[in-house]
């Protein structure tokens, strides 16, 4: 698995503008790949990465380095999850609740099918 977050790294510092040169900030990014990779195999029940998704992480990766999301760039800005107006109750998404549908309907072609022997 180093390797491939080695690989993904290398990509995200590119779409970044980092220069590969410049270590700075790769504790932290590695560790947003990381994370992120685990989250969809855990999703997916898959064991490895497949080819297919690997620019999906870059993507997720990059969007959450630009917005904020990461130690890279900032602070984790919490978005809102839901909002109700009786009683006030409003939920923030959290860094654990990162997948948008979007992002699960993509991954559910992924997921590993169970077949269940009778």
């Amino acid at each position: 698995m180093k390797e491939l977050i080695d690989k993904l790294l290398k990509s995200v510092k590119a779409r970044l503008t980092i220069q590969e040169e410049d270590t700075s900030q790769d504790a932290l990014i590695k560790e947003e790949i990381e994370d992120l990779v685990v989250e969809v195999l855990e999703y997916c029940s898959l064991k490895e990465l497949p080819r297919a998704l690997e620019p999906f992480v870059k993507r997720k990766v990059v969007a959450y380095i630009k917005s904020g999301a990461t130690g890279v760039a900032g602070e984790w800005d919490e978005e809102v999850k839901s909002v109700s107006r009786g009683d006030t109750t409003i939920n923030m998404l959290t860094t654990k609740e990162r997948l948008t549908v979007e992002d699960v309907q993509i991954l559910e072609k992924f997921k590993a099918k169970r077949v269940r022997v009778m």
